[in-house]
């Protein structure tokens, strides 16, 4: 898709309700004189790279208790959808988060979230992780959309059987399972969810779609606090805010019927 693209990784598994600080680690080529060498050849000072990637990064703190990383060399951004599924895809209960911005130059790089010291090649990003979280800016540095792609086949699975469809969701999709910008579905079918997994006889399947759940627990924390404080604990007078009515429906729900009748 693009000539030359950075990739920089950052692996983090969620298994406790404890903030854990980041790991990072530098890793680059460099030349004799003590220059970092680019994969398209060009040559700048170990300086010039890493500023400019502490220009575009931002820092991330997810509930983690260990960070992994590889060191494979990429050319390309992250396409996690319609690709075949390997036997270990999506097999770790990991969330993998990128960031797509513009440069000077008018490139797209594709930068982990969190410390640029941790400059990395990775060739096949992110295909053991579970989820895949990708934020794409436009050249104004602001966000235009963000990707979840589930590369998990107990949380794809899960999904298929207690949701089934859902609109702008392609569940026959034999590759990631993506959903932009807020996982609407993930709440509305959050008790549903829940329930399956307490159910599921194979123990991959609870800790998966558990795993998935906590990351929209953490995703969603002030809107579901807010769902609760003003429907499900105000009876008296329950509401919500124009930006967090979704919440309150589903796709395909029935808000109002003209009827020609005298009611």
């Amino acid at each position: 898709m693009f000539s030359t693209c950075q990739s920089i990784r950052r692996s983090t598994r969620i298994t406790n309700p404890s903030l854990v600080p980041t790991r990072q680690r530098l890793r680059s080529r460099t030349t004799s004189g003590g220059s970092q060498e680019s994969a398209a050849g060009e040559k700048s000072s170990p300086s010039e790279s890493t500023s400019s990637l502490d220009n575009e990064a931002h820092s991330l703190t997810v509930l983690d208790e260990s960070i992994d990383t590889s060191d494979e060399e990429s050319d390309s951004i992250p396409d996690l959808e319609g690709k075949g599924v390997e036997s270990d895809t999506g097999e770790i209960c990991e969330v993998h988060m990128y960031q797509v911005r513009y440069v000077s130059r008018g490139e797209r790089i594709v930068l982990q979230v969190g410390s640029s010291s941790e400059l990395q090649w990775d060739n096949n990003p992110s295909r053991e992780a579970a989820l895949v979280v990708t934020k794409f800016y436009t050249v104004s540095k602001k966000l235009e959309s963000t990707r979840l792609s589930i590369q998990s086949p107990y949380i794809e699975q899960a999904l298929r059987d207690v949701v089934g469809s859902y609109l702008g969701i392609n569940f026959k999709t034999k590759g990631a399972l993506n959903i932009f910008d807020e996982p609407r579905c993930l709440f509305h079918y959050y008790a549903d969810l829940e329930t399956y997994a307490t159910a599921a006889q194979d123990e991959n399947m609870q800790k998966h779609v558990r795993f998935c759940l906590r990351y929209v627990d953490k995703l969603l924390r002030e809107e579901i606090s807010s769902f609760k404080n003003m429907i499900e604990n105000n009876t008296a007078s329950p509401g919500l805010e124009h930006r967090h009515l979704w919440m309150a429906f589903k796709p395909g729900t029935l808000l109002y019927q003209i009827s020609m009748g005298p009611n």
